[in-house]
């Protein structure tokens, strides 16, 4: 099985990388009205602007740090294995190349989202994120919110880019939890793509603290400046209801068919799934 998703995944990237057209999320139903939406006068796709418009800082700093090197030839180890595919490409570009190899290679958003989730629990032993949820998250919620705040921005920015850590106080009841803001994430700007953020990055990352450390987190990408908030101690919304779904593609999406809200090919389809 693994075998004829990494032939389906080459020969989507193949697709990707010469400018032909490919799926990025597949097998979800949009109605008439999203795919109206997503058309303008002429039938052109409607795509907005997205990110800033000033020049990609360098990360030089964060990619030479050696513990930062470490994490990132783990998780590309781990990320080709799940995927099927290695890149010739060195560093981050390299971890881009096999993203949009899964995200256009798989045959739906679950299918991305689930062997997203993969690589997340792979980075683990099998026995800690159950030993973490009984002995930490049950009994002490507001502790472990904070250290998973405390190790999320001390060991992601090589992928997201510098972090802060912060204070988030909730709409309801006005509690304050730990966050996370990832000042411009670098993960997002590159890869370019609103979908490729939610179900390789948002919805699989929400579902592992959830499912897998008995922790709720939210994460809140803002589409206009590429940060994003992580909000730890706040249960994550339905995808029908996550605000972040309801974004149009991007202008500089390279993802084949980008902008045509048809066939789950963009985030919008969730609003509009009856």
């Amino acid at each position: 099985m693994r075998d004829q998703m990494a032939t389906r995944m080459a020969r989507r990237t193949s697709e990707v990388l010469g400018g032909t057209s490919g799926r990025v999320e597949g097998g979800m139903r949009t109605t008439g009205r999203a795919r109206r939406r997503g058309k303008a006068k002429g039938g052109a796709a409607l795509r907005r602007d997205a990110g800033p418009v000033d020049e990609r800082p360098s990360y030089e700093e964060l990619d030479t740090n050696p513990i930062n090197a470490l994490f990132f030839r783990l998780f590309m180890e781990k990320l080709e294995e799940r995927v099927g595919f290695s890149s010739a490409l060195p560093g981050y570009d390299g971890l881009i190349e096999v993203v949009r190899t899964l995200n256009v290679g798989s045959k739906s958003s679950e299918e991305i989202r689930a062997l997203s989730k993969l690589v997340l629990l792979s980075l683990f032993p099998p026995w800690l994120p159950p030993a973490f949820r009984v002995m930490f998250a049950k009994p002490f919620p507001e502790l472990s919110y904070l250290m998973n705040a405390w190790v999320t921005s001390l060991c992601c920015e090589w992928l997201m880019g510098p972090t802060t850590l912060n204070e988030v106080e909730l709409e309801e009841g006005g509690r304050k939890v730990p966050g996370v803001l990832v000042e411009r994430c670098r993960y997002l700007e590159e890869v370019g793509c609103a979908s490729a953020c939610m179900n390789s990055c948002k919805f699989p990352t929400q579902e592992f603290f959830k499912q897998d450390m008995g922790l709720d987190v939210t994460l809140e990408p803002n589409y206009d400046d590429f940060s994003c908030q992580f909000v730890f101690g706040k249960e994550a919304p339905p995808l029908e209801e996550d605000e972040a779904c309801a974004t149009l593609c991007f202008k500089q999406c390279t993802f084949p068919k980008a902008g045509k809200l048809r066939e789950g090919l963009c985030p919008s389809q969730y609003r509009d799934e009856n």
